[in-house]
């Protein structure tokens, strides 16, 4: 009984050691991810990705469960579907959150498992460490390091970041293979080797990497034939494991190998080395100094400019002891490790402070030659993995320190002293989180037994993983999707379609094209029963249009989101303001303006809808008539660039009519009278749509000019003018507003150019050259008489001081040739290219 008693006692406490790690690394991971614990059936992690992840993890069990490859799905890029052979899918992740799900609510089950991952992070670098140095004290740094790195907590929407425990049990197990020649430690070197390859392929270039470094400087003067023997059965057991994934790489290889790698990313996502000694950019002490100096160093970046490479005041000088007062076999493979990785993630060239240093041979030019490398994609990448080596010399830069007194003296309570410097030196508090909330018309969707379609707007797939995050929520189809990397033919559909292939180009505006119910009954044809409008990814100036552009009344509205049917039916889903004829009438009338100069164009833009089916084509009359009934102007138009006599019952279409001002006419109250009739004349209607409007000899307030800028009025051609600009200067730009006003309909889209050029020279110093608001809004989209602003941004790095004239001008595409200007006076500019002012640079 007594010896029954010692043996439980002496297992409870063999249990208890690794039950209190686990406990304090989840504790830790609780902390550096505060308040996402608090927060876990309410929040996920920050980022876009965290919603591409949530919905991959959803995606495969949903598939498994219906017997289905994951590895493709009709659930994104409907009708087609979309092979997911290039998707990242952080399998570890997904495996725990499967697991879950039964017993917790989704958004809690996906929580835990980051949290869970990253407390492993840390007790597999404890284990590790342990077993190299033999000392709790510097495994519990060393796993607090490997935890806490910055390059892992400052990319949220990560979570194979947060899953990369693996790599220091395949280092270990190697190193156990090595020491013991056990078959069982083999067995484990290739099965957690494998573990690597599932938790994200590229993750295998490291590994093999840093297996390797290790592994040299292991068998380095004492090989023997049973260690290499175990060695090779374990890459071979790796291999068969990592099979699936080896042959699936191999076929899309084969299909498209330059999908694998994009060009500039890897200049792009090089690292400053100036940041590896710069802590985070949200760093909860130091974020103000920091933050700037990031944006500083990774200009290009945009929001990935944040991913920080701190190695941290404490680690790197524990790592510096390690380096000079530990054994030199113990210290010299993690050294080399860090080198190699460090310089790896430096990139192709130098950059310090922002600034490429071309000059400077790097480790990654030449190691870039073996295509293996250039998989990783981005250099930054290496990073990641820099924080077990770094972990590994500051352990043994703690257990260096044994030979101290004052150390031996009170090594406990420093040890733990200088772990929670680590992580408030690391800590980035509090964790960017999101809420995990969708609009309530997705739960009713839901519950439709139809399967039809949804279509996103803004139509962008690279901005769908709200979609996907969504789509797990109503489970219908979407035309888009997200893939680490499209495969071709991925655009197929929504390039097919002219209007949505419009959607594509200008993304946040609605296309121009007059048949809504048309296009929308191709959509229905295809099985897409709904148009989604992302309130929150359209610019707040836009989604506005989108609701008159589609004319119906949305199915459902709130906040974030309108919901449209592509079956639309009269008297259900839109009314006649005006019956004009039985079953066919005006729907939606938006003048472009209620004030016109005399000599100016006003134009009126009228969605037309029908009950019952139409036969015959018909016109629209507008007249210009006064107070008295005195007609001054008529014009004529066809109802629509639809024929009438093609409308449907339950047909929508736009009409699009301006109508030219007499330049003699006396300033006063007026009306537009909108009639319609047939093209053969046997229909007149006596209904007349009265629009009132007034004629201004002063400038009519929509186009009135800020205070700030200076008036021009230029005219290019007879379609637009430039009423004036405004400019505002700095060291390293030059921010220049312009403010147009269409003159008319356009068909073209005209391109936009300025110049900075030498005064005394000509020569060109820096130019722009773009559609008005960074493609976002073409000329062919302008209402006539509506002030258009447009800010343009000109770089002035590298320019030396001295004058400079600031020119611009409008061209055709398609021609090349420029809009002839002309000034306020009525004379011709010389090669159409106006000098708005001289510019002083004096820096």
């Amino acid at each position: 009984m007594t010896h029954y008693l010692i043996g439980r006692d002496n297992f409870l406490r063999r249990l208890l050691r690794p039950l209190l790690l686990i406990i304090f690394y989840f504790a830790l991971a609780c902390l550096l991810t505060w308040p996402l614990i608090q927060q876990i059936s309410t929040h996920l992690p920050a980022g876009t990705d965290t919603l591409l992840h949530y919905w991959n993890g959803w995606w495969m069990w949903q598939a498994l469960a219906a017997g289905e490859s994951p590895y493709f799905t009709p659930y994104l890029f409907h009708p087609n579907g979309l092979s997911m052979v290039y998707n990242n899918f952080a399998l570890l992740h997904i495996l725990g959150f499967g697991l879950l799900r039964p017993l917790l609510s989704a958004v809690a089950a996906y929580n835990l498992v980051y949290l869970f991952n990253l407390a492993l992070c840390g007790l597999s670098a404890f284990w590790l460490a342990k077993t190299l140095t033999g000392d709790n004290s510097a495994a519990l740094i060393a796993g607090v390091i490997y935890q806490a790195w910055p390059h892992r907590l400052t990319q949220p929407d990560h979570p194979n970041l947060m899953s990369t425990w693996p790599i220091p049990l395949f280092l270990l197990f190697l190193y156990r293979t090595t020491q013991t020649k056990r078959w069982r430690d083999a067995i484990l070197t290739g099965l957690l080797f494998a573990l690597v390859g599932y938790m994200r392929w590229q993750l295998l270039i490291p590994a093999v990497l840093m297996g390797g470094i290790f592994l040299l400087f292991l068998l380095w003067g004492k090989l023997d034939k049973q260690v290499l023997v175990r060695l090779l059965a374990a890459g071979l057991i790796g291999i068969i494991f990592l099979l699936p994934p080896i042959l699936l790489f191999i076929q899309t290889w084969q299909a498209a190998p330059t999908e694998f790698i994009l060009e500039g990313e890897e200049l792009r996502m090089q690292t400053d080395l100036a940041a590896y000694l710069t802590p985070p950019a949200d760093h909860s002490f130091f974020s103000r100094i920091t933050e700037p100096l990031y944006a500083r160093y990774y200009p290009d970046r945009g929001s990935r400019s944040g991913f920080s490479p701190y190695l941290g005041v404490i680690a790197l000088g524990l790592a510096l002891i390690g380096i000079f007062k530990s054994p030199r076999r113990q210290m010299l493979p993690w050294l080399v490790m860090a080198i190699v990785l460090l310089l790896l993630a430096l990139g192709p060239t130098l950059r310090v402070m922002g600034v490429q240093v071309t000059a400077v041979p790097m480790l990654y030019s030449l190691a870039g030659e073996f295509f293996i490398v250039r998989l990783l994609r981005e250099p930054d990448r290496f990073n990641m993995f820099l924080a077990l080596p770094m972990a590994l010399l500051a352990a043994y830069g703690l257990l260096a320190l044994r030979q101290f007194a004052w150390w031996q003296r009170c090594r406990k309570p420093l040890a733990a002293g200088l772990a929670v410097l680590v992580v408030l030196d690391y800590l980035v508090i509090p964790f960017p989180l999101q809420a995990a909330a969708v609009s309530s018309i997705f739960n009713d969707l839901a519950q439709e037994s139809d399967q039809l379609a949804l279509l996103n707007i803004p139509v962008d797939p690279y901005k769908s993983k709200p979609y996907m995050f969504a789509q797990v929520t109503h489970q219908h189809p979407i035309l888009q999707g997200h893939s680490s990397r499209y495969p071709q033919g991925a655009f197929a559909y929504l390039e097919s379609q002219p209007w949505l292939f419009a959607m594509l180009q200008f993304d946040q505006i609605p296309p121009k094209f007059p048949d809504v119910s048309r296009q929308l009954a191709d959509l229905a044809a295809e099985d897409i029963g709904y148009l989604v409008v992302n309130k929150m990814l359209i610019e707040p100036g836009y989604w506005a249009d989108w609701r008159d552009y589609l004319i119906i009344n949305p199915l459902y509205a709130d906040e974030t989101v309108d919901v449209y049917t592509t079956m639309p039916q009269a008297g259900v889903d839109f009314d006649f303001e005006v019956e004009m004829l039985p079953g066919m009438g005006i729907v939606k009338l938006l003048p472009a303006t209620t004030c016109v100069n005399p000599g100016a164009v006003w134009a009126v833009d009228v969605a037309w809808g029908t009950a019952v089916p139409l036969t015959q084509d018909l016109a629209v009359k507008l007249e210009l008539v006064n107070e008295t009934g005195t007609v001054y102007r008529t014009e004529n138009f066809p109802v629509s660039a639809w024929p009438a006599s093609e409308w449907p019952q339950n047909g929508l279409t736009w009409g699009y009519y301006a109508l030219t001002v007499p330049a003699d006419v006396v300033p006063g109250v007026y009306q537009v009278e909108l009639s319609l009739h047939s093209i053969d004349g046997t229909i007149d209607t006596k209904e007349r749509i009265e629009i009132p409007i007034t004629i201004s000899a002063e400038i009519c307030e929509n186009g009135m000019l800020p205070g700030t800028a200076d008036p021009v009025n230029l005219s290019f051609g007879d379609e637009i003018k430039l009423l004036g600009f405004a400019t505002r200067q700095t060291d390293d730009a030059l921010e220049l507003t312009l403010y147009w006003q269409g003159a008319q309909h356009m068909a073209a889209d005209y391109k936009l150019f300025v110049h900075l050029f030498d005064a005394t020279t000509g020569v060109m110093a820096a130019q722009y050259d773009a559609m008005p608001r960074e493609w976002s809004y073409p000329t062919s989209y302008w209402p006539p008489g509506k002030l258009i602003d447009d800010k343009v941004l000109v770089s002035l790095d590298g320019i030396g001081n001295g004058r400079y004239y600031l020119a611009v001008g409008l061209y055709n595409p398609l021609s090349g040739e420029r809009l002839p200007v002309i000034d306020a006076a009525g004379q011709p500019i010389p090669d159409n290219r106006p000098i708005l002012r001289t510019i002083e640079l004096d820096r």
